[in-house]
C-alpha cells in the first residue's frame, strides 16, 4: 500500500470498535473501508439467513457480535431497534417506541443506520427521535427529540443524517437559527454546544484531521451545508473556513470524501472539486487543487481508493436517472476510466483489505467484487444477493449484511465454504 492509501486509512477517525466489527453506516473507518478480505468466489452466493423487516432505509451495523437495525412498525406510527446473534440471526433484544405521525413518497421508515460506541447504541428515528441504548440488553438509557428542542424542520425525506460518535459528544445535523450541527453529551443527551444556521440536511459530519503546513494536524469535523463546506471546530462548534457548492436541490448533496490531506466534493451542477486547506495569514483557507465540471454526482457515497484513485459515482439524472462509475487520478482528477450504467442512483462500495471493491448495486441487487489494479473496470466475481436497494451493507467478520424491502440477509464472505 503505498503513502496515499496508507493516509486513507491513517487520518480517518476509527470509533473504538474492533476493525472488524461495522459499527457505523461506512464502517470502522467511516469512509467505506475494511481491513477484511474478500476471496472471489464462483457462481451463486447462498444466504445463511433472512429476518424479515418493517420499513425504512437505514443501513445495519454490527460491533461485538451483534447486528442491530432500525425499522418502522407496520401500520403504525411506532419504530423499533432490534439486536440480532449476527452469526445465528436469533433475535437478542427488541425495543420500539412511539413517534408522531410522518408521511413521505419516498418512504416512512428510519433511514439513519444505529451507530455503536463503547457499548451504547445511538439510533436516529425518521421524525427526529434520538435514542440511546445498551448495545447488550436494548435499556434505555435516554431518548430526546433535538429537532423539537431547537424548533428545526423535518426534510420532506424525513431526517435522514446519522449521529457522528467520537469520545463523550455525538456530533448531530439538526437545521435551524444557531442549530445547524448540535454537539450531544453520550452519557445524557445533553447539548454541549451548537452553532450554525441552515436549514436540515441529509449528509452526516465527517471528522477531518489534515496536516496542515505551519500548524500540523489540525481536528476538526465537516459539515456539509445546504450550500457547501463548512469546517467546524469540535470543541465548541465555531466555523473555521467555508467552500461554498451549489446544487440542484435542497439536501441532495453526497458526502465529502477525504483522501489523503485532502477533500472530494461533488455535485450536480459543479461535478467534482478537490480542494486541501492552507494556513493563510493565520486563517484556514480551503484551496481548490482541481475540477471536473463533467464527472457530476447525486446524493451517492463516493470513495478514496489505492494508487492515488478515486472511484465517483457519475450521475445522470435527466432524461433519466442513471450513473456511471468513474476511476479519477486523485493528483489531477483526471477520468482514467468508466463503466456506464451500473446503476440507478445508487451503488454501495466498499474498499476492502487488500484494495478491491466490493459493490452492491441498486438496479438488480448484485453483489460485485471489482479488481482495481487493472487499467479497466474489471470484474472478479458477481452474485445476485437481494432486491434491489440503495441501502448501504455492512461487512463484518467475513459476513456480509445486505438490506431490501423484505428485510436483512446474511451471507458468507469468508472463503471458508
Amino acid at each position: 500500500m503505498n503513502r496515499f492509501g496508507s493516509l486513507v486509512l491513517l487520518l480517518c477517525w476509527a470509533s473504538a470498535a474492533q476493525a472488524a466489527d461495522w459499527p457505523h453506516r461506512f464502517g470502522p473507518y467511516r469512509n467505506s473501508t475494511t481491513t477484511e478480505i474478500v476471496v472471489p468466489w464462483s457462481g451463486t452466493l447462498q444466504r445463511e439467513w433472512h429476518l424479515p423487516l418493517g420499513e425504512g432505509y437505514s443501513s445495519p451495523t454490527v460491533a461485538d457480535g451483534r447486528l442491530f437495525v432500525h425499522a418502522k412498525v407496520n401500520g403504525k406510527n411506532e419504530e423499533e431497534v432490534m439486536a440480532f446473534d449476527a452469526i445465528t440471526g436469533n433475535q437478542l433484544w427488541k425495543i420500539g417506541y412511539e413517534h408522531k405521525p410522518f408521511e413521505s413518497n419516498v418512504g416512512n421508515g428510519p433511514r439513519a443506520a444505529p451507530v455503536i460506541a463503547r457499548g451504547r447504541v445511538y439510533a436516529y428515528g425518521i421524525t427526529g427521535i434520538l435514542t440511546c441504548l445498551d448495545a447488550a440488553t436494548g435499556k434505555q438509557f435516554w431518548q430526546l427529540n433535538p429537532l423539537e428542542q431547537n424548533s428545526a424542520s423535518i426534510m420532506m425525506f424525513g431526517a435522514s443524517a446519522g449521529p457522528l460518535v467520537e469520545g463523550n459528544r455525538i456530533f448531530l445535523p439538526v437545521g435551524g437559527r444557531d442549530s445547524a450541527l448540535v454537539a450531544l453529551d453520550t452519557e445524557t443527551g445533553a447539548t454541549i454546544w451548537k452553532s450554525l444556521n441552515d436549514p436540515p440536511t441529509s449528509v452526516s459530519p465527517i471528522m477531518f484531521l489534515p496536516k496542515v503546513e505551519g500548524r500540523g494536524i489540525v481536528r476538526q469535523l465537516v459539515y456539509t451545508s445546504t450550500r457547501g463546506l463548512i469546517g467546524v471546530d469540535a470543541k465548541d462548534g465555531h466555523a473555521l473556513w467555508a467552500f461554498p457548492l451549489a446544487d440542484l436541490a435542497i439536501g441532495t448533496l453526497p458526502p465529502p470524501t477525504v483522501f489523503g490531506n485532502s477533500i472530494l466534493c461533488c455535485s450536480m451542477l459543479t461535478g467534482s472539486i478537490a480542494f486541501e486547506l492552507k494556513d493563510v495569514d493565520g486563517q484556514l483557507k480551503p484551496v481548490e487543487l482541481w475540477r471536473n465540471p463533467k464527472v457530476t454526482t447525486y446524493f451517492t457515497q463516493n470513495l478514496a481508493g489505492a494508487d492515488e484513485k478515486l472511484y465517483v459515482l457519475n450521475a445522470t439524472l435527466i432524461p433519466q436517472a442513471d450513473i456511471a462509475l468513474a476511476c479519477l487520478d486523485a493528483k489531477s482528477g483526471k477520468e482514467l476510466w468508466k463503466r456506464p450504467k451500473i446503476g440507478l442512483y445508487q451503488l454501495n462500495m466498499i474498499r476492502t483489505g487488500d484494495d478491491k471493491l466490493l459493490m452492491l448495486d441498486d438496479t438488480h441487487g448484485d453483489l460485485i467484487l471489482l479488481d482495481t489494479s487493472a487499467s479497466e473496470y474489471r470484474e472478479l466475481s458477481r452474485s445476485k444477493v437481494c432486491n434491489p436497494t440503495i441501502i448501504s451493507p455492512a461487512l463484518a467478520n467475513g459476513r456480509l449484511y445486505t438490506r431490501d424491502d423484505t428485510g436483512v440477509s446474511c451471507f458468507d464472505l469468508s472463503g471458508s465454504k
